[in-house]
């Protein structure tokens, strides 16, 4: 903005110099009166922000995956009312996950057409992805019995649950604490045969327990394609220092036809899964509090080539981890 004075008597023209002693008194008087007690009192009233929750012990209480992600949980109510025997086959019944089975005993899993081996499985937070190859991430020692909801979180999440979550992560949570008992026979084409059950109990001054238990079989529906199987799986859930303390122990067992699963040869295949896991969760106050934890799992494989020529070719795998 240009000043525009004007001349003078004499020649001299009025400028922004000769108003400048006229100016300043009325600006020092603003700036005394937006400094008066009164004003400074109303600054300094606070300002009531939007609450922030900050969660750093638990990667998987994090709202950073919920909010930037698509989750899905399939909780006990659809469980029960979906016609399903096993976990897999409860996966296909979520959104953006298609399960691959080879058989009834192994199946690969992949999320929004990610490979099999860039999806996490958890059981109750504890990493149960194989090792050896994404072929076995459903490889679990978990009856569906035992299952009280499953959480999907699809898309990337490689930040919190390493390289291999590119297409998501799957965490299977199992039932607390549960007084009834529960079972289911089966029976099917194929000679397929289901017999499972659980339930959990305590007793004063010991721990509360909860067992769940599953044996199969079947010939399968193509030559090549029979198994058995057995799965056990036990809950403790007791306190240290007045803090729960819970622990999961579980075995699997399979043994099943995998012919042409690897290459054109009618091959068979052993699994032997052993897992465990502790957590401890203190209190530090109302407001706060930390988890410690340890799990290990080790699982074997033995594969033959030709069933009937086990001399041919035979491979024995073993692999364990432990976090």
């Amino acid at each position: 903005m240009a000043w525009r004075g004007s001349r003078a008597p004499g020649g001299a023209e009025i400028g922004l110099t000769r108003a400048l002693p006229v100016l300043l008194p009325l600006l020092l008087s603003t700036c005394m009166g937006l400094l008066s007690p009164r004003s400074v009192q109303a600054q300094a009233d606070p300002v009531i922000l939007d609450t922030l929750v900050v969660q750093v012990g638990s990667r998987l209480d994090s709202r950073l995956p919920a909010t930037t992600r698509t989750v899905q949980v399939l909780d006990l109510k659809t469980i029960e009312s979906l016609p399903v025997r096993t976990i897999a086959g409860l996966l296909e019944w979520a959104t953006s996950i298609e399960v691959q089975p080879r058989s009834p005993a192994q199946s690969d899993l992949s999320i929004r057409g990610a490979g099999f081996e860039q999806v996490v499985v958890l059981v109750n937070g504890v990493r149960m992805s194989d090792l050896q190859t994404g072929h076995f991430d459903l490889d679990l020692s978990v009856p569906l019995g035992q299952v009280e909801r499953i959480e999907i979180l699809r898309g990337p999440a490689s930040a919190l649950y390493g390289a291999d979550a590119m297409g998501g992560v799957v965490n299977i949570v199992t039932r607390g604490h549960d007084p009834g008992w529960r079972g289911r026979i089966e029976g099917g084409s194929w000679g397929t045969a289901r017999v499972s059950g659980g339930g959990g109990f305590q007793e004063e001054g010991w721990p509360a327990l909860q067992i769940g238990g599953e044996l199969s079989r079947s010939d399968g529906h193509r030559a090549g394609t029979d198994f058995d199987a057995a799965m056990i799986h036990l809950s403790v859930l007791d306190s240290l220092a007045g803090t729960p303390l819970a622990g999961d122990f579980g075995f699997s067992r399979r043994n099943f036809g995998a012919k042409d699963f690897y290459a054109p040869y009618p091959s068979f295949e052993k699994t032997r899964t052993y897992s465990s896991a502790l957590r401890w969760t203190p209190a530090l106050s109302p407001e706060a509090g930390f988890e410690v934890g340890a799990s290990l799992r080790r699982r074997e494989d033995e594969f033959t080539l030709i069933r009937d020529d086990p001399g041919v070719y035979q491979n024995r795998h073993t692999s364990s981890q432990a976090g």
